[in-house]
């Protein structure tokens, strides 16, 4: 009867732990390239939600696009505002430069989703506004 000779024996776990070694490395590398894509959809569908909260609350938005339509300093401007289905219309003529000045700015500084804004110079002095904001 042939025996195996203790060195063999001997490779043949050193070569086997080797190769285990080596598998367990790349799963920890794949493990960690995964933890850390894991990270960045987290905090992408966090930022989304906040997101959504922002421009998805549609009272919040009427309330506060009609708190900036009824500012004292554009009772000059004649805003005519229209809600359909899920968007608003802006519209004025014949608007003043320092009011459209503060009525963009207020727009500009909230959370609206604007749609369209289409500004055209009527002379020096005034200006014609369309806008459409979606709810």
């Amino acid at each position: 009867m042939s025996r195996i000779h203790p060195l063999y024996i001997a490779l043949f776990l050193i070569a086997f732990m080797v190769i285990l070694g080596v598998k367990i490395s790349q799963a920890r590398t794949s493990l960690h390239e995964a933890k850390s894509e894991f990270q960045k959809a987290s905090e992408i569908s966090y930022e989304i939600s906040k997101l959504k909260d922002i421009y998805d609350n549609k009272e919040k938005t009427l309330n506060s696009l009609g708190a900036v339509l009824k500012h004292p300093s554009l009772k000059d401007a004649l805003l005519e505002q229209k809600v359909v289905a899920q968007k608003v219309y802006i519209s004025s003529k014949g608007m003043k430069k320092n009011d459209l000045d503060f009525f963009i700015s207020k727009l500009l500084n909230g959370s609206y989703a604007i749609v369209s804004l289409e500004i055209k110079a009527e002379n020096q002095e005034e200006a014609s506004l369309k806008m459409e904001i979606a709810l």
